[in-house]
């Protein structure tokens, strides 16, 4: 005879939401549907020039208008916004042809951000389970390397005209690396990814740091010595990562949700 109550069942479940992840980044291909349009930051509307284009990556754009300037990087540029050698560094696309890149942190400008958001092909579903996915690398002009790396899922839009005092978008995202692990790769891509349960209806997803700086983790990272780069002394005192390869997927089911206390006997 088995005894157990409900928190053996919600550790469980605990274990099956972590599992749902990597169990749709495997079957991905098979039977999901990103969710993110453009994913890549491949398909554009023209050729950035300079910095502070991300709008010409269709279906993304910058939620804070006028003090934001969030990049797009693409190998159809040249000089400051191509890849793999741009104005912040050198880095090769993860896939296809271009990224995106943002400043999560500014040690000049007190709670000094920049955000990329998207629009969903569809809304999310009530109760539903989703997985989040992106990688992001440090730009080699940068000083500093943070932890708080997230995504917000709204119903709306957040896009704002202008911000008083600082560029923060102060909200709680669903999806957040863990405060203890400092992205500092400056070589190569990382992963963050994590999951979720909608309360349905959102539709937008923003990425970037939601946290002020007081609540920031951050290590100062020596700037990566390539002669070619021009100097650049606002990234230099920031924490600057390009983005690439977003991907939303939905778990097939809701998720079993929380049981009452209730002890079941098994025999």
């Amino acid at each position: 005879m088995l005894l157990f109550t409900n928190h053996n069942i919600l550790h469980s479940l605990k274990k099956q939401a972590l599992f749902v992840c990597f169990f749709i980044s495997f079957n991905s291909l098979l039977s999901q549907n990103n969710l993110v349009i453009n994913g890549g930051f491949d398909n554009i509307k023209n050729c950035p020039t300079y910095h502070s284009q991300i709008d010409s990556a269709y279906n993304w754009f910058q939620p804070i208008r006028q003090v934001s300037t969030s990049d797009l990087y693409n190998s159809c540029s040249i000089a400051w916004v191509s890849v793999p050698q741009n104005i912040m560094g050198v880095q090769s696309p993860l896939s296809n042809n271009g990224y995106s890149g943002i400043a999560f942190y500014t040690r000049n400008y007190p709670n000094g951000r920049e955000y990329i958001e998207t629009k969903l092909s569809s809304p999310l579903k009530k109760d539903y389970t989703y997985c989040v996915e992106f990688y992001v690398s440090l730009a080699d002009t940068t000083n500093y390397a943070i932890s708080s790396i997230g995504a917000y899922f709204s119903i709306d839009s957040v896009v704002i005209d202008n911000l008083p005092n600082n560029y923060l978008i102060s909200v709680v995202p669903q999806i957040q690396n863990d405060s203890l692990s400092i992205v500092s790769d400056k070589m190569g891509w990382t992963k963050i990814s994590g999951n979720f349960i909608a309360k349905g209806g959102e539709e937008f997803m923003t990425m970037g740091n939601f946290y002020d700086d007081s609540y920031t983790t951050k290590n100062y990272t020596q700037v990566s010595n390539y002669p070619d780069l021009p100097p650049n002394t606002f990234t230099s005192q920031a924490a600057y990562y390009y983005i690439d390869t977003v991907s939303v997927y939905a778990f097939d089911s809701q998720l079993v949700k929380e049981p009452k206390d209730t002890t079941f006997v098994f025999i």
